[in-house]
């Protein structure tokens, strides 16, 4: 009987065992009891789980503890996973990768990781198997943090993930500007007089920016394609290596940098 606890036993340093259990009901009938592994629920009881991460790495899976299958009355019960409920602290001296594990199929778990290094220190986050369904992968500033999650099937996370720069190289001899090319840096590259044709300003969220960056000997035009104003100093990339920045307010168009 040494395995029977009372609810005067849940106290916030109570720690089950993997062979531990309860005896619930899943369906409202007679003979509908069933046993519940402690281990299943036991981040109810502890306080949560904070463990630093100093170097690249994959996440483990299970405790370092007692992590052995156990066969209660011929029931095998599983461990439960290490990374459920935790907080992790990136405290790293330079960049590093947290990869996330294979999962078995409905496992189900949740974590939080957080940017605890110094500035200019970034964390990339990536899956072993299959996709990370996030808007990006990186956290790149002290105290930027993800909350990542696993439904069963895929990895998924939301908070303070973004991407690196992001650089699109451009040849065509006329280019127009795309919703998708927010916040990148556009290489151009062309062998002949360009165009940069910025769509209705009116499409685009107020603050939408883009770089231009001219790699070639070609002069390059920046034009709106309807009437939306520009307003710039002048509205050319003459030179290699001239660049510009444009964006909008959500009604025109402006642009600065080495425009002549």
């Amino acid at each position: 009987m040494a395995n029977r606890k009372t609810f005067s036993d849940f106290n916030l340093k109570f720690k089950p065992h993997h062979h531990d259990f309860l005896i619930g009901y899943d369906v409202p009938d007679v003979g509908g009891e069933k046993r519940f592994p402690l281990s299943h629920v036991k981040n109810y009881f502890n306080m949560v789980d904070v463990t630093d991460i100093v170097d690249s790495m994959q996440l483990p899976l299970n405790n370092s503890e007692d992590t052995e299958t156990k066969n209660v009355n011929g029931e095998l019960i599983q461990p439960p996973p290490f990374l459920n409920g935790k907080i992790f602290h990136v405290k790293a001296e330079h960049n590093v990768t947290v990869t996330l594990p294979p999962m078995n199929e409905n496992d189900k778990v949740q974590f939080v990781i957080l940017n605890m290094s110094d500035d200019g220190i970034k964390v990339d986050i990536e899956s072993k198997v299959g996709r990370f369904n996030a808007r990006g992968g990186t956290l790149r500033h002290k105290f930027d943090n993800a909350y990542i999650y696993y439904d069963g099937f895929e990895w998924y996370g939301y908070g303070d993930l973004g991407d690196p720069m992001n650089i699109k190289d451009i040849v065509t001899r006329e280019y127009v500007f795309q919703r998708g090319d927010e916040g990148k840096v556009l290489h151009f590259f062309p062998t002949e007089t360009a165009k940069i044709i910025l769509p209705p300003a009116k499409n685009f969220d107020r603050g939408t920016q883009f770089y231009a960056y001219n790699f070639s000997l070609q002069e390059i035009t920046i034009e709106t394609e309807d009437d939306s104003e520009l307003f710039a100093r002048h509205h050319r990339l003459l030179r290699k290596y001239d660049d510009a920045v444009i964006y909008t307010d959500g009604s025109r168009w402006f642009a600065t940098g080495d425009l002549s």
